[in-house]
Parts: C-alpha cells; structure tokens; sequence
C-alpha cells in the first residue's frame, strides 16, 4: 500500500514565501515519488522555482520515507521547511521539528497501490472527500513524474 497524494499548486506554496526567505525541502523518496509529488526530480523543479522568485533554497533533503521519524533525524533542516509528504509525513516531521514553520506541499487523497511497469499509482481506498477519486491513477501524465 503507498499513500496517494497530489501536489498542491506551486503557487499555493510560493504565495506563502517571500524574496529573502530561506527554505529547507524535505522530499520523500517513498509514497510521493511514485505519485509525481516528491522525489529528487520533484524538489529539484520546486527549488527552480523558489529560487526564481528570489527565496533561498538553503538544503534539499531527499528522505526514503518521511513518516518513519528516525529517518528525520539525519536531516539539517535551516528556515522554513517545504514538505513534499503525505499527511503522516507531517504528522512526523512536526513531531521532529515542533517548533519549525512547515509548509505541505501535498495533498492526502487514499490509499492504493503502484504498479512499476506503468509507473502509475491507483487510488484503491479513498479518504472521506475523494470517493469519487476511486480508481484514479497518479501521476496524471507521463510529464508529471514519477519524480
């Protein structure tokens, strides 16, 4: 079972930053990568972006599964932190990091599972708000990801 998330609109993060901040990425390398939400690719194009309008991207940290707290704690985290989790990678990385600013990157839908051979990943049980989701595979094109 992976959990199936999607990404919240770039904007939607950038708004929320200002030229001169600085910023941490933390990516999962788990869940989110295989939904085009995380990965390196995923926290190499958002910190493009950042960088663009001017904040600092201080460190890029790529963390095999965010949700598994031990995994956390290897990571040097400067400014506010941009996560590119599910819903329990918050849960962790603000169990880590109580005291940080962390900015979400993604949204939670379900769960499901991820086929390797079509790189795709199917929303099998979906959280109360995406019912209609079910069945859905992410990412939705092949340009947006895995990352």
């Amino acid at each position: 079972m992976v959990s199936i998330t999607r990404r919240e609109p770039d904007s939607r993060t950038i708004d929320r930053l200002s030229p001169g901040d600085v910023v941490t990425i933390v990516a999962c390398n788990s869940c989110p990568h295989y939904c085009g939400t995380g990965g390196r690719l995923a926290a190499d194009h958002l910190a493009f972006r950042l960088q663009e309008r001017e904040v600092t991207v201080a460190r890029r940290e790529l963390v095999t599964k965010v949700c598994i707290q031990e995994s956390l704690h290897r990571c040097k985290v400067q400014g506010t932190i941009v996560l590119m989790a599910c819903d329990s990678g918050l849960v962790s990385a603000r169990g880590v990091w109580p005291d940080a600013v962390i900015i979400p990157m993604n949204e939670t839908l379900g769960l499901g599972c991820y086929d390797q051979e079509s790189g795709k990943a199917t929303l099998l049980l979906p959280f109360p708000g995406f019912e209609g989701m079910q069945g859905e595979m992410f990412p939705k094109t092949v340009e947006e990801g895995p990352q």
